[in-house]
């Protein structure tokens, strides 16, 4: 018979899925509206809260003229942030006016925006309006400042702790630095939660925390930090062997990054040892690094910049790192000896 065109039932169908992802399409659309929305009111809470922080009415003369323009500037922006909605660009020069880079990150996520260099920029001026200014140590000061100088950091909002009084500052970073990995979703986006420079960072700040109290901090501390974001084992590895392999290991940290990876190897080598599960992909990885000889490389190089250290020590605070870091390197080899054990066992029995 003769087919005059085209089958009815195919031509329904792909209306159909076109209808359905024209429906998705705006779905999508309306919940970028609606988060940037949220965003939008989270904003102008903190920019108010700001605000809150000056004694407005009594003070307002007491200003400069350029202190009192950024102030009216406050007050203007709050005032427009809550009595209409705005685009994503007048939201991300609000966050750049004030300082708000936690927000340009998240905004530039929203955007879905890969710019590495804004998105580098943010976090590290983020993570510096976290460091307070006062540090006893000139090297530290020094360091610090360096790093500040490229940054654009808020001096209102600075920390204004000391240095060496770790506990209240340390953990609103700790805070700070999660709760934004969980919204950037950082287990799996690396674009907006690059772990290389944030790693970087948190473990310059450390390895000045300890020098100045060497006694303070478990070699483990940041990334147990990251960990919690759930961010892979491997990944991790990866990004701390990066550092440690373009910055070289004569500067200022590298006996604390040292000892920070010593433990860090030994966390993941004793939780795939722990892990009954085969599929677990932290186990799967740890297990292909052993027998690849990638661990055995790792090591080595960590053994060795042990052994130039232990004839070269300095001061107390490089000494017990050094020796912290050699112990976790025999607590590696136990648990690697234990974990060829039972994967060897789980072998045999497939």
């Amino acid at each position: 018979m003769f087919n005059s065109g085209a089958d009815p039932s195919a031509q329904t169908n792909a209306r159909s899925a076109d209808l359905f992802r024209a429906n998705e399409a705006r779905s999508r659309e309306l919940a970028d509206k609606i988060e940037v929305a949220d965003y939008q009111k989270e904003i102008r809470d903190k920019l108010k809260r700001k605000f809150d922080t000056y004694d407005f009415h009594s003070t307002r003369n007491q200003y400069d003229e350029a202190q009192g323009e950024r102030l009216q500037l406050l007050e203007q922006r709050i005032f427009e942030l809550s009595n209409s909605l705005v685009d994503i660009s007048t939201l991300f020069a609000c966050c750049s006016d004030f300082f708000v880079w936690d927000f340009n990150l998240l905004l530039l996520y929203a955007a879905r925006t890969n710019d590495a260099a804004r998105i580098n920029m943010f976090w590290r001026s983020f993570l510096y309006r976290l460091v307070p200014l006062d540090v006893d140590d000139d090297r530290i000061r020094r360091v610090l400042n360096d790093k500040r100088a490229t940054l654009d950091v808020d001096q209102e909002s600075q920390c204004c702790d000391a240095f060496g009084d770790y506990e209240n500052w340390m953990q609103k970073l700790r805070h700070e630095v999660v709760e934004l990995g969980k919204r950037l979703e950082a287990d799996r986006n690396q674009t907006h939660f690059p772990l290389v420079v944030i790693v970087e960072e948190l473990e310059d700040i450390v390895a000045a925390l300890r020098l100045v109290r060497h006694d303070c901090f478990p070699l483990d501390y940041v990334s147990t930090m990251l960990r919690e974001l759930k961010i892979a084992y491997g990944l991790l590895v990866e990004a701390y062997f990066q550092i440690w392999s373009t910055r070289g290991h004569d500067n200022f940290n590298a006996d604390s990054l040292a000892g920070s990876i010593s433990a860090l190897l030994l966390n993941w080598i004793s939780d795939a040892a722990r892990q009954p599960d085969q599929q677990n992909d932290d186990k799967r990885f740890c297990i292909q690094a052993v027998r690849s000889q990638q661990m055995s490389t790792w090591l080595t190089h960590l053994r060795a910049h042990v052994g130039v250290a232990a004839r070269h020590m300095g001061s107390d605070s490089r000494r017990e790192i050094s020796e912290r870091t050699g112990r976790n390197l025999d607590k590696i080899n136990e648990e690697l000896r234990r974990l060829d054990m039972i994967s060897s066992t789980e072998y045999s029995r497939r």
